[in-house]
């Protein structure tokens, strides 16, 4: 999970968020997917939308065995999207398109890194407060480990 927004409701909601996750494996035996952490996530949200709302945008990554790779975009009135590819945030307005445009559905871990470096290229060169160091990720059958850094 990865979330944007005001840094006291980012780390409660998300916190929150994978505390519950947890307590239902221990209950149940049995790990919830992604698309069902997803739709959990979206339920709370919008519970919170009513009561005190969360400022946050959260980007929901996992892998399911056979189901493979997903990917989920929320905004703070508990907006859920699945996605191909997605982004938050003020760089994201710079490259989202261009995403769009490089991404197919049999990309390459070495295609995506590409589309990533074009991607920071891009936010370094038009964002005003952009960032000095961006660290890519990788999520995957095998987990989560760091790809690089630029």
């Amino acid at each position: 999970m990865a979330t944007s927004g005001e840094p006291g409701d980012r780390v409660m909601f998300s916190e929150y968020i994978m505390a519950n996750v947890r307590l239902y494996a221990l209950r149940f035996g049995a790990s919830l997917s992604t698309k069902a952490v997803a739709n959990f996530t979206r339920s709370e949200m919008a519970k919170a939308l009513r009561q005190k709302p969360y400022q946050t945008n959260l980007l929901i990554a996992g892998f399911d065995e056979g189901t493979g790779p997903s990917l989920y975009w929320m905004d703070y009135l508990a907006t859920m999207h699945s996605m191909n590819i997605a982004g938050t945030g003020y760089g994201s307005y710079f490259v989202l398109s261009m995403f769009d445009k490089l991404w197919h559905k049999e990309v390459s871990q070495e295609e995506a890194f590409e589309m990533m470096k074009k991607g920071v290229a891009e936010v370094k060169a038009r964002l005003v407060v952009a960032p000095s160091a961006f660290i890519v990720k990788v999520i995957d059958k095998d987990g989560t480990r760091v790809l690089g850094k630029l």
